[in-house]
Order: structure tokens, then C-alpha cells, then sequence
């Protein structure tokens, strides 16, 4: 990805533009797709610079675990690389997948989300670090650090 004159696009390690510098913001590849944005409306193109995604988001994550997040209206979802819906939430903020698993916040507290949707640890830490790496989790619980695992058990704290 580059950017030159406040437009997006892509070079080869050639500096070749192979994908123009059109777009207002892009983010980069993950799983063939890259989001990119355009008078504050995001979609995906693959890497031939082919719209496979319209531009009719307001809000875009790049994909993981086959899934992006994306939002409108105030309303956050996953969907698939064919813009099919595979997930609609109820949460106040979703990250991206990790594991198998979605930090989610709800009423200002933060839990974890499988890729049905399914709470598999319910919303009661002040704070998620980057989600799960290698089975575990850091968080932040009544003003501690500590690493939990996918069930939401303990392993680890600062105490």
C-alpha cells in the first residue's frame, strides 16, 4: 500500500502502481482482500484492484478467520468475501477474530463472542488486550491485569 497527494493505493516491489491511487483511505491485503474507501464509503477489492465488495460501508475491518466487520448506520456485522451476512451483533464494539474467538464490549464491559455469535465469556472486564495469542487473553478485571483463557479462567494475574 501507498499513499501520495492523500489517495490510496498499491505498488509491486517494483514501485509499479498495479492498483491506482484512488481511494480516499485503504487498509492492506488480509485474506486476498484489501478495505478501501471512498467519499466516506468502504468495500474490498481483490488484488487486481476489482471491486468484489461495494463501496456502501461506513465503517470497515480488514478480514480474519474468513470474516469482516463492517458497519452502517450504527449497526455492526460480519460478512464472508461474498458479502453475505454471517453474523449481526448486538454489541457496542466487536474486534476481529483471534482463535476463534471476538472480543465484544456491552454496557461499557467487555467479553468474547464465538463465530456463531455465541457469548462464551460474558461482558464483565474493564479492558481486552488484543485478543486471544496462543489460547490466551490479557485483560483487565476490577483494575487488574490478567490473562485469561478461552473460558474466561484465570491463569495468570498481577496480583
Amino acid at each position: 500500500m501507498v499513499q501520495r497527494d492523500d489517495k490510496y493505493g498499491f505498488i509491486d516491489i517494483t514501485n509499479k502502481a498495479v492498483i491506482p491511487l484512488k481511494y480516499d483511505y485503504s487498509l492492506d491485503f488480509c485474506e486476498n482482500l484489501a478495505a478501501v474507501k471512498v467519499d466516506d464509503k468502504w468495500g474490498f477489492i481483490d488484488s487486481n484492484g476489482t471491486e468484489v465488495i461495494p463501496l456502501k460501508y461506513d465503517n470497515a475491518r480488514s478480514f480474519h478467520e474468513g470474516r469482516a466487520l463492517v458497519g452502517s448506520n450504527s449497526t455492526w456485522r460480519f460478512i464472508d468475501p461474498n458479502d453475505q451476512e454471517v453474523l449481526a451483533l448486538k454489541y457496542d464494539f466487536v474486534d476481529i477474530f483471534c482463535e476463534g474467538l471476538a472480543a465484544v464490549r456491552f454496557e461499557e464491559k467487555f467479553g468474547f463472542i464465538n463465530s456463531r455469535g455465541e457469548e462464551v465469556i460474558a461482558p464483565v472486564f474493564d479492558k481486552v488486550y488484543d485478543g486471544f495469542e496462543e489460547g490466551v487473553a490479557t485483560v483487565v478485571l476490577d483494575g487488574r491485569y490478567c490473562t485469561i483463557d478461552k473460558e474466561g479462567k484465570e491463569v495468570r494475574s498481577s496480583e
